[in-house]
């Protein structure tokens, strides 16, 4: 046991180490310290991208913002790293990020007591993140994001699970080409490892609250611009988190549909409207075992109530399909009331949720269960405020 120990220390030690060192390199290029307290960029400043580390989609931030930017004279030295210009026009651009996050986790009696033998414990989870984004003008990107995730001697029921630990993979890794299509339409073709991010993530997101990221998919999306509106055909296998080894995806468990998002045009609300495909190999539900093929058709709204400081958020999805010889027949439904408190600065919201999702009532036969459609055992929470 100490042996192991000790195994698993020099393994999160020399990780650490990597990653860490890429970190300070960063901080070297800039060549100065940065100012962690800012209320916003003052008129003179760049307009940056917001930070999508609690969405978890940092491919998203778009720091072409930076362009044509004196960089040496803003105020936030990370300008330096997440704009490099490759050529004198700054055509071909290169974007580096991470991020490191320690979170401590003491649990006393955990499962009520009725975990044996160990039912308290203290440990530390780590996760670490680096990206590099290439962009060769504005036609083609290649994004590749590494991870390394760990927690030492957790003894706890499942112990050291896959939710805690992936040693050292690729969480995002692929390409996109843009084909414009005149001044309001385009089409971006996407192929490779990637996280799916839609709406408020409780049908299709990441977990991003796991410390390991055990949802990302190796496939095709297309993304399809027409003025506001987005189309996002895909077509994804569900990567399988090896903590040692390198991941793979499975045919096992596939997800694909459609999800548009964009403003309605007479009413200041936006709307999502989606249909998901999920084909899993081997599924259980309430006793009804067998190929699960699952279609979800469903909508969502969300915006601000007027010129008040009140927003709402409205989602509704049924499902129907099969589980080997059974039937599914499901739904959902959530109601979101918030109100952002009108504090200068804070920025603080207080809301009240209301969620509903159909289940069985007796074990066999047909499924009245609501699932997620990207394989999670439950719904998640919205990742945002709308």
């Amino acid at each position: 046991m100490g042996f192991l120990s000790s195994r698993l220390l020099s393994r999160h030690f020399g990780t650490t180490v990597v990653f860490g060192l890429a970190l300070h390199l960063l901080a070297f290029v800039s060549g100065a310290l940065p100012a962690w307290a800012q209320t916003g960029p003052p008129p003179s400043e760049p307009q940056r991208p917001a930070l999508q580390i609690g969405n978890a989609a940092r491919f998203d931030e778009d720091w072409s913002v930076l362009k044509g930017v004196d960089l040496s004279k803003t105020d936030d030295f990370w300008d330096r790293v997440k704009f490099i210009p490759l050529t004198a026009d700054g055509s071909v651009w290169l974007s580096i990020g991470g991020q490191v996050r320690e979170r401590g986790e003491y649990f006393r009696h955990f499962l009520f007591g009725s975990s044996e033998p160990e039912d308290t414990d203290a440990y530390l989870a780590s996760r670490y993140r680096l990206s590099a984004d290439l962009h060769v003008t504005r036609y083609f990107r290649m994004f590749a994001e590494g991870k390394s995730a760990f927690v030492l001697d957790r003894d706890l029921v499942g112990g050291r699970t896959t939710s805690f630990v992936n040693e050292l993979d690729l969480l995002n890794g692929f390409a996109d080409i843009m084909i414009p299509l005149g001044e309001q339409a385009s089409v971006t073709l996407r192929g490779g490892r990637q996280e799916l991010i839609f709406g408020a993530q409780r049908l299709v997101g990441v977990s991003d609250f796991t410390n390991a990221f055990p949802r990302t998919w190796d496939g095709g999306r297309g993304i399809i611009g027409i003025g506001d509106w987005s189309i996002n055909p895909f077509w994804a296998q569900l990567v399988v988190v090896d903590k040692y080894k390198l991941d793979k995806s499975t045919s096992d468990t596939k997800l694909f549909g459609i999800y548009s998002t964009g403003p309605l045009p007479f009413v200041p609300v936006n709307l999502d409207v989606y249909w998901l495909s999920a084909d899993n190999a081997g599924a259980t539900f309430n006793g009804t075992p067998g190929r699960e093929r699952r279609q979800t058709l469903g909508a969502r709204t969300w915006g601000k109530i007027g010129q008040t400081d009140l927003d709402f958020e409205i989602e509704g999805a049924g499902q129907f399909g099969t589980v080997g010889r059974g039937d599914i027949a499901a739904g959902m439904f959530t109601a979101v009331l918030g109100y952002t408190l009108p504090i200068s600065g804070l920025g603080a919201r207080v809301y009240a949720e209301f969620d509903y999702a159909s289940g069985d009532g007796k074990p066999g036969g047909d499924v009245g269960t609501f699932t997620t459609s990207d394989g999670r055992t439950s719904s998640a929470p919205s990742q945002a405020p709308p």
